[in-house]
């Protein structure tokens, strides 16, 4: 499946730096959810006119999922994935977004890759998370990006995001992408 613009080539580069081994006899195909790479604040949302209306407003909470881009931490296995999806995105930094993940991480996943990724990003996007529990440290996730403009970008499939616990601190392990 081809994806247009430079969110695309952040999917392909991200989808390479984590690539869940698991049980799959082929690596996924899929993009990482580098469709929410940010650079800029989260907006608030106000009810306005659409005359009024500011076109990068998005409202937190929208049919693309949690649009408010929260800082995370690593308290839990959500906030580990919302820590990772706001350094890629908002801070734009792959070095703070490598430290998210665990030393299980495949081998090939680096800075340089993560960089590259968030460079291909337009400054100004903002990201959707739809994140949801499958079980203790697996999730499935589905980012969207809105575009600087405001205009919705493109909506990255649904990830499996496995996480671990090492040294008390929730770390991303893989990410790979769920079978239609």
């Amino acid at each position: 499946m081809l994806f247009g613009g430079a969110a695309v080539t952040v999917a392909a580069i991200l989808t390479g730096v984590i690539v869940a081994t698991g049980d799959d006899p082929q690596p996924a195909q899929g993009p990482l959810p580098a469709d929410a790479l940010i650079t800029s604040a989260p907006s608030t949302y106000t009810e306005q006119s659409p005359s009024e209306s500011s076109p990068t407003s998005a409202p937190a909470e929208s049919a693309q999922g949690d649009c408010s881009m929260p800082a995370g931490g690593q308290d839990s296995g959500e906030n580990a994935i919302r820590a990772f999806e706001y350094r890629l995105y908002v801070e734009r930094s792959g070095a703070a977004a490598f430290e998210l993940l665990s030393p299980a991480a495949p081998p090939f996943t680096s800075v340089a890759n993560l960089d590259a990724g968030i460079a291909a990003t337009p400054v100004g996007s903002m990201y959707c998370l739809d994140l949801d529990p499958v079980l203790p440290g697996l999730f499935t996730l589905t980012v969207s990006l809105v575009q600087p403009d405001g205009t919705p970008g493109p909506k990255y499939r649904t990830q499996r995001v496995t996480t671990s616990v090492v040294d008390g601190r929730h770390l991303i392990e893989s990410i790979t992408e769920v079978g239609e």
